[in-house]
């Protein structure tokens, strides 16, 4: 319903699924997963019942749907032993952010409540994606880790990844961030979180090489998540 309700919109709609993980996420959002990835929205077509019924809704065709553009899932997910672990496909097509530090308190301003339309948010995206591209140097830089990471723990990311950070990166900066802070970010949640799921031995034994790679690369005042993820993922190991 939510879905139908969002196609008859242009405003940004979230849908939030809580505790994502108390079942396996791959056996209930396979299909939203790979729709997602299609790069033609108009091919995102979600199967809702087998075929169509005279009387169904306007936007529904021989019982599929076309999954509106204007949705965005977050997903809340636990990891302890009453959930299942998240895999690295579902982690590879999600933006991630972990809450495992307690923030100060503080006090948030009020504000002027604004609609945001989907076309006003792709629009904003494009410009921030002109002005605040990715520099040669940061690529080179990220070629680099992306060298270290395969040659030491035979780790690697695909286009996927590299394209998630291209774009990542520019609409940080465009909302009032560093690129430095960035690349930071998305490399500590994207790229050295499949050290996890390496032989925890080499990652323990290896983990100085890491981190002395890192400030080489982006220097130790930039890199305050990736070895904040590095002595994490080390001492876990």
């Amino acid at each position: 319903s939510a879905l139908y309700a969002a196609g008859t919109t242009d405003s940004v709609r979230l849908v939030v699924l809580d505790e994502v993980n108390i079942a396996r996420i791959e056996y209930y959002f396979a299909e939203f997963l790979s729709l997602l990835e299609l790069p033609d929205e108009n091919a995102r077509v979600l199967s809702i019942a087998p075929s169509g019924m005279p009387n169904d809704p306007k936007r529904m065709v021989n019982g599929s749907m076309l999954l509106p553009e204007n949705v965005f899932f977050i997903g809340t997910a636990n990891n302890d032993d009453s959930t299942f672990a998240i895999s690295d496909k579902v982690y590879d097509r999600a933006s991630v952010m972990d809450l495992d530090k307690r923030a100060e308190p503080f006090h948030a301003e009020g504000y002027e409540q604004k609609n945001l339309s989907m076309q006003r948010l792709k629009r904003l995206n494009a410009e921030a994606q002109r002005r605040y591209a990715l520099t040669e140097r940061d690529l080179r830089k990220i070629g680099e880790l992306d060298a270290f990471l395969r040659s030491s723990f035979q780790v690697s990311f695909g286009n996927r990844i590299l394209r998630q950070i291209k774009t990542f990166v520019p609409a940080y900066v465009a909302c009032g961030g560093r690129a430095e802070e960035a690349l930071d970010l998305i490399l500590a949640k994207k790229v050295l979180r499949k050290l996890s799921s390496c032989n925890p031995v080499l990652v323990k034994a290896k983990s100085k090489d890491l981190r002395d790679t890192i400030i080489t690369l982006f220097g130790e005042s930039n890199s305050e998540e990736c070895l904040y993820a590095v002595r994490k993922i080390a001492e876990n190991s």
